[in-house]
């Protein structure tokens, strides 16, 4: 089940998960949440959470883009699938309401990966590889 998320507290389990996997996109989602500085509250902004045999089980927040200088581009920010999940079609389900939900506000959507599974997992979606911005590796329209 994928839900919006209200309330940060919900990804701590999750959060054990990434930092044991050597990632910090959970962690820094929620302190940024703690400090003010993203709550995914502005026009179109959201970020979702999935649950699985009661545990939250993988995140994902779209913003609008801050690097793009323009409204109607948003921003995949700070995805993850816990370690145990992955394969089986959670991080597609999560993206897909993403998307889905971000056709309310925005044309495209970007996001930034260094990571060579998760660019792969993005161009199998439906995402373009781009190499022209240094804020952005992968964008994809989202207009249908």
């Amino acid at each position: 089940m994928i839900s919006q998320l209200n309330d940060p507290a919900l990804l701590a389990e999750l959060a054990l998960d990434a930092k044991a996997d050597g990632r910090t996109m959970v962690a820094r989602l929620m302190a940024e949440w703690a400090d003010g500085s993203n709550r995914f509250n502005r026009l179109g902004e959201r970020a979702y959470f999935a649950v699985s045999q009661d545990h939250v089980v993988a995140v994902c927040g779209l913003n609008i883009d801050p690097f793009a200088g323009d409204p109607v581009i948003g921003r995949v920010r700070r995805l993850y699938v816990a370690v145990a999940q992955r394969r089986r079609g959670l991080g597609s389900a999560i993206m897909k309401r993403v998307t889905d939900d971000a056709r309310d506000h925005f044309h495209m959507l970007h996001l930034r990966t260094d990571d060579a599974d998760a660019s792969a997992f993005y161009e199998a979606i439906g995402f373009d590889r781009i190499t022209d911005k240094p804020n952005c590796t992968h964008c994809r329209s989202i207009i249908e």
